[in-house]
């Protein structure tokens, strides 16, 4: 019996961080992962749900149906906030609750708002982004 095979394009990522960074654990942990789980759950997922509405973007996607992806990825990325809270006991500091769908401002100019506005902390959750976030990504690369 044949299988129906989808036609698929293969693509190759090489990665070479230095020795001791923090790249180079993260490296070191995924090999100990099995193979198809590491691909499928490790990188596959998280890479889908922050890059997929930048891709759409770009491409023939309608507005729509890119931001209905960004929204996708918005929970994607905040179930996976909460995993890593749960994991290592720590307090999730950001609820979806607090942010307005309909307001013309971003969830993150929502987020910068609430966090320089003593009122609104004390009404609401909110995300503490680190000033030096830049500083981690360019040394975690």
């Amino acid at each position: 019996m044949k299988r129906n095979k989808k036609s698929r394009e293969d693509f190759t990522w090489r990665y070479q961080p230095i020795l001791g960074s923090e790249g180079y654990v993260l490296m070191r942990f995924l090999k100990t992962i099995n193979h198809n789980e590491r691909s499928q759950k490790y990188l596959q997922l998280p890479l889908i749900a922050f890059w997929l509405p930048y891709a759409q973007q770009e491409t023939k996607f309608t507005e729509e149906q890119v931001k209905e992806a960004a929204w996708q990825s918005i929970y994607q990325l905040y179930n996976h906030l909460q995993n890593i809270c749960q994991d290592f006991k720590l307090p999730l500091r950001v609820s979806l609750h607090n942010v307005n769908v309909e307001s013309p401002n971003s969830p993150l100019e929502q987020f910068e708002e609430i966090k320089e506005n003593s009122e609104l902390q004390e009404a609401s959750t909110f995300l503490a982004i680190p000033d030096d976030a830049e500083e981690f990504l360019q040394n975690f690369l």
